[in-house]
């Protein structure tokens, strides 16, 4: 076991104790596995079978902070968290191996944390009766008075429904050690104020991050990492799966192929045409080609044929693909159309910089915010040129006011478009009631800025007398009901017809600018459309159904719906 000579074993013994001692040289063993989980996997925990793809996740978590794996149904992704939890635990002295899942509880309790009892469970002998147990932790007693060893331990943190943002980070902020690893299953489910304060843990070397997912919806922290980098990245295919590639069941209980062929026979068709493969469409694995499926009504169907396909259900991109669908059947904006609007954007700001706005006069959009959590915000759009925003929060109604006002006055605006269901409808008065000045004296060199103070009549530069303009402000009553029709049929209210207009705009403008804002780009994807079954009408999504999509309220979207209303223009008729 050791070089030691027995007087010396005994020695130590008396010294440290033969618990103690024991301990030692079951961690010492376990430490050369510190940058090895899979060996660990298979030479301790006796884990006879684990496939390249969740090796590969092993391996980017000894490489990498933050990791993210995007995971099909059924390839293995929560048995792999628990496994993960035991290694870290085991490997790493005074570790703390921390585990969240998305609400309810249950799915902590009853799945994530419950696959870590299991490994636990399956290799007691390891930790030598050494350990204390509960339903949501395991952790190290002390060797000399039996306590318990708050510094080395795995938790499963529930997260809590009710309560504040601020209040969820708290309760998971504050935490540190030498080693520690963050387990998120169903990552995309947790809200994104978690990631926040689990991030801020995370300062050590030995400190890391693994957020597993099925990735359903373009929204949230992970898919905000993914996005711009922040993690790497991993895609769990279920085409990669031992059970899928030989067609047994090398690992009992996980995807199996007959339904991940009756999945590919009824959830897309064949592409005939090389030119129409598009990010909707796969090409059938060899493995698979010729495979015979059976429907759920027992129905025989042909062999499988090779070649591409089209998704035409797009939660197969997510249940057996691993990824993001390309786009919802019901969403109201394709990411597409975002991509070219912000290439548009870019491209446009680079050739004209501070002149991209010039001799244009902006329409604003508002939604409006009171004292509280959410922003007010402002949107600045000239002609198809979406510049940018401004928010606030925290502020009261006459406060925001007045900062409204002065964005009315720096950019000289035509309209100003104010959500005015609810407290909305206390901002216009107030704005109009201000006005501003402009130089348009053409020979002064400030001519075109404009003051919003009454006290500034004349030019600062020039010295000529200014023009009083008025800002001209206009209550938006989305929840009334809409006059307008598109191609599926009339709209229910002025708020479906807006977010409509906003989409068509993005799909058949070839001008639409939009600056690239994450927060933005997730909200408009948060967006779905249907029609009511009761009246027949459009609709979309309202904000309560987004925000329980994306944890917080759509605001950026919100105020650039705003620009584009249009005021009913009345109708003249000319009597003799």
């Amino acid at each position: 076991m050791t070089n030691l000579d027995d007087q010396a074993i005994e020695n130590l013994i008396n010294v440290f104790g033969y618990e103690e001692i024991e301990r030692s040289l079951f961690q010492d063993d376990f430490i050369k596995y510190q940058q090895d989980p899979v060996n660990f996997f298979k030479d301790v925990l006796c884990v006879k079978e684990i496939y390249e793809d969740l090796i590969k996740v092993c391996e980017s978590v000894n490489k990498n902070k933050i990791t993210i794996a995007q995971s099909a149904n059924g390839v293995g992704k929560t048995w792999l968290l628990g496994h993960l939890a035991i290694w870290f635990y085991l490997c790493f002295p005074e570790s703390q191996v921390i585990m969240v899942a998305s609400p309810p509880e249950s799915n902590l309790k009853e799945k994530a944390f419950a696959e870590v009892l299991n490994v636990y469970y399956k290799n007691k002998h390891l930790f030598e009766g050494k350990h204390q147990v509960t339903t949501l932790k395991i952790s190290e007693k002390a060797s000399k008075d039996e306590s318990i060893n708050s510094k080395h331990f795995i938790i499963g943190k529930s997260i809590p429904t009710s309560g504040s943002p601020d209040e969820r980070i708290a309760k998971f902020s504050g935490a540190h050690a030498p080693a520690m690893l963050v387990l998120a299953d169903e990552a995309n489910g947790c809200p994104d104020e978690i990631f926040t304060a689990l991030e801020g843990c995370l300062s050590g070397d030995n400190n890391k991050m693994l957020c597993t997912l099925n990735p359903r919806q373009k929204a949230g922290a992970c898919y905000q990492m993914t996005k711009t980098d922040k993690a790497n990245t991993l895609i769990l295919s279920a085409f990669n799966h031992p059970n899928i590639v030989t067609g047994r069941s090398v690992i009992p209980g996980a995807v199996d192929r007959d339904k991940t062929v009756q999945r590919i026979i009824e959830w897309s068709s064949p592409v005939e045409n090389a030119d129409d493969r598009g990010i909707d469409c796969f090409e059938v694995p060899e493995f698979l080609v010729g495979v015979v499926a059976t429907s759920s009504s027992g129905k025989l169907y042909p062999p499988l044929e090779g070649g591409w396909r089209r998704i035409t259900y797009p939660p197969f991109q997510t249940i057996v693909l691993g990824q993001y669908p390309a786009t919802n059947a019901n969403s109201l904006i394709n990411e597409v159309w975002i991509d070219n609007a912000v290439s548009r954007w870019k491209l446009y700001t680079a050739q004209y910089g501070k002149d991209a706005t010039k001799g244009i006069n902006a329409t604003l959009g508002v939604d409006v915010a009171d004292q509280g959590a959410d922003w007010c915000c402002v949107c600045k759009k000239y002609g198809n040129y979406v510049e940018g925003f401004s928010r606030w929060r925290g502020l009261d109604l006459d406060v925001s006011s007045d900062k409204i006002a002065k964005i009315c006055a720096e950019t000289d605006s035509y309209q100003c478009n104010v959500e005015a269901d609810g407290i909305g409808a206390a901002i216009p008065p107030k704005v109009s009631r201000q006005g501003y000045w402009k130089c348009e004296n053409i020979e002064c060199e400030s001519t075109g800025k404009t003051y919003l103070d009454d006290s500034i009549f004349k030019c600062p530069v020039c010295h000529k007398e200014m023009v009083r303009k008025h800002i001209n402000v206009r209550k938006v009553y989305v929840s009334s009901p809409s006059s307008k029709k598109c191609d599926l049929g009339k709209f229910g209210l002025v708020r479906d017809e807006l977010y409509w207009l906003v989409a068509d705009w993005l799909k058949r403008d070839e001008s639409a600018m939009l600056p690239d804002i994450p927060e933005l780009r997730e909200e408009m994807l948060a967006f779905e459309y249907f029609e009511d079954q009761n009246s027949g009408k459009i609709k979309v999504s309202d904000k309560k159904t987004v925000f329980k999509k994306i944890q917080r309220s759509p605001d950026y979207f919100a105020a650039l719906v705003q620009t584009f209303y249009s005021p009913a223009v009345p109708h003249i008729r000319m009597i003799d």
